[in-house]
C-alpha cells in the first residue's frame, strides 16, 4: 500500500482524523493508553512504516475537540438548526465512556484530537455546511493545521436555499445532498482532492 486517504464524516471524520494522528504523532498510542488504560495494540499497518502514505484526509462535518464543543454557543445555548444539539452530544459522550460527565475527565482527553495533530497531520479537505452546529469544530482544526504548516483546502458554503421550504442554510451532512449546487460542489472539490493527492 504506497498511497493511501482516509475520509469521515460526523463521527467518523473524528474517527478519521485520530487514525491520521495515530500515523502522524508518535506519542498518541501512548496517550490514548496512559488516559484510558485502553492499549490499542500494534497496528496492522505501522505507522513508522507508513507515515508517507497517507497522501490525504478528508474530513466532513466532524467533531475535533469535545471541551471546546462544551464550550460553544451551539451547545450551551442550542444555536444552530440542532435544538438538541447539548442533549445528542451529552447521549453520544455518556454512552461511549460510560460517565455522565466525560468532557471533565482524562480518558476522554485523546477524543480531542485536535489538541494532538502535528505538522506531519496529512494535506487536508476539511467541509462544513453553514447551518451544522460542528461548524466551529472545522474552523478550529482548520485554524490549526493552517498554524502547523500542514496543506489544508476548505469548503465552507453557507446560505443555501434547499428544496425544503423551511430550511435555508446547509445542515450538518449537506453534502450528502446532491440536489443542492453546495452538495454537488462539494463532491466534485473532493474527487478533484483526492485524484490530485493519490495521482
Amino acid at each position: 500500500m504506497t498511497k493511501l486517504a482516509l475520509a469521515g464524516d460526523s463521527a467518523g471524520s473524528q474517527i478519521a482524523a485520530q487514525m491520521a494522528t495515530l500515523f502522524t504523532n508518535s506519542s498518541y498510542k501512548d496517550d490514548i493508553l496512559a488516559g484510558t488504560g485502553f492499549d490499542i495494540g500494534e497496528l496492522a499497518i505501522k505507522p513508522e512504516d507508513n507515515i508517507n502514505n497517507i497522501k490525504g484526509i478528508v474530513l466532513c462535518c466532524g467533531g475535533f475537540n469535545l471541551k471546546s464543543i462544551v464550550e460553544s454557543p451551539e451547545y450551551i445555548e442550542a444555536r444552530g438548526n440542532f435544538p438538541d444539539f447539548k442533549h445528542f452530544v451529552n447521549t453520544v459522550t455518556t454512552v461511549y465512556s460510560g460517565y455522565l460527565n466525560p468532557v471533565t475527565r482524562q480518558e476522554f482527553d485523546t477524543f480531542s484530537v485536535a489538541n494532538y495533530v502535528t505538522e506531519k497531520f496529512p494535506p487536508s479537505f476539511i467541509t462544513v455546511g453553514g447551518a451544522d452546529s460542528l461548524k466551529p469544530q472545522s474552523e478550529e482544526l482548520r485554524d490549526k493545521l493552517n498554524s502547523l504548516g500542514v496543506e489544508t483546502d476548505t469548503f465552507f458554503p453557507i446560505i443555501q436555499p434547499l428544496t425544503y421550504p423551511s430550511k435555508t442554510d446547509l445542515e450538518h451532512e449537506y453534502q450528502f445532498n446532491l440536489d443542492t449546487a453546495a452538495g454537488q460542489e462539494a463532491l466534485n472539490r473532493i474527487v478533484t482532492f483526492l485524484k490530485e493527492k493519490l495521482s
